[in-house]
């Protein structure tokens, strides 16, 4: 930001918060604490700041905030750059289901909905028998 840029900023906080007093020499300390940053960068700061607080701003807000809105820039093409190298995972990658447990399931699933058919009006709904029938494949080790 150039001295200029530093004044615009000055002013725009002035407008900001009306109570802020500018002294003799305020713009050069300005310069001084805030000529690294983007002038965009810092006059979102002071914005940020007039949205949530009602104290004056100080440089080390327009600091802190702008530190945090680079962060989060910088945390979110992260995030981009690691999804297009490693694409987030389906739901059949998180939990790998074997062949035998996707055929149990699907047999558990057909024999749950016959057995729903086969209720009467008035019978009471049990479906043990067939739930528990749906483990007869299971391997002879057990889970694994």
């Amino acid at each position: 930001m150039s001295p200029d840029e530093s004044v615009q900023l000055l002013a725009i906080a002035r407008a900001a918060f009306p109570g802020m007093s500018v002294v003799e020499g305020m713009p050069l300390i300005w310069h001084g604490s805030l000529g690294d940053l983007q002038l965009s960068e810092s006059v979102a700061a002071v914005i940020e700041h007039a949205k949530v607080s009602e104290r004056i701003v100080t440089v080390a807000d327009i600091r802190r905030l702008v530190v945090t809105a680079r962060r989060a820039i910088a945390g979110e093409e992260r995030r981009e750059q690691i999804e297009a190298v490693h694409p987030a995972p389906s739901s059949q990658e998180r939990v790998p289901m074997t062949d035998w447990f996707r055929s149990t399931v699907a047999e558990h699933t057909k024999r749950a909905r016959a057995a729903r058919e086969d209720v009467k009006d008035g019978d009471p709904v049990t479906f043990g028998s067939q739930i528990m029938s749906a483990f007869d494949g299971m391997p002879k080790g057990g889970w694994r």
